[in-house]
């Protein structure tokens, strides 16, 4: 709720000075707001947080999204960039195997997905990036 009505506030004060920038910067006050109030319970309620590993999975597409908004770089292009986070994912373990097989179960059902799961994770231990 906290959240929510923060945004509504840096709504009406931001989208009439920048538009739709002014949305983004919204969302993301609002977002903040909401990551900060989580953190706070989750610490009363003596849940153990890894800090490290929030930062990275936060900092690696924010600096790819400024980097492709500085460069001006097509839709395309953010393919690849988009396979290498995946691939930083993996070497740092941020990304596991489950939640490979968790993306492959939302493209096919389980019984292929699970085969696809093994062959997948197999060829990232030969490659070393798991």
């Amino acid at each position: 709720i906290i959240s929510n009505f923060s945004r509504i506030v840096f709504y009406y004060l931001l989208v009439p000075e920048f538009g739709g920038s002014g949305t983004a910067i919204a969302i993301v006050i609002g977002y903040v707001i909401q990551m900060i109030f989580a953190i706070i319970i989750l610490e009363k309620w003596k849940y153990k947080l890894e800090y490290v590993k929030y930062l990275i999975i936060c900092i690696v597409p924010i600096s790819i999204g400024f980097v492709i908004q500085y460069l001006e770089i097509s839709l395309l292009s953010i393919i690849p960039l988009l396979v290498g986070t995946f691939f930083v994912y993996l070497k740092l373990k941020l990304i596991e195997k489950n939640d490979i097989e968790n993306i492959f179960n939302s493209i096919m059902d389980e019984n292929k997905s699970k085969v696809y799961t093994n062959l997948f994770v197999n060829k990232l231990q030969k490659l070393k990036l798991m």
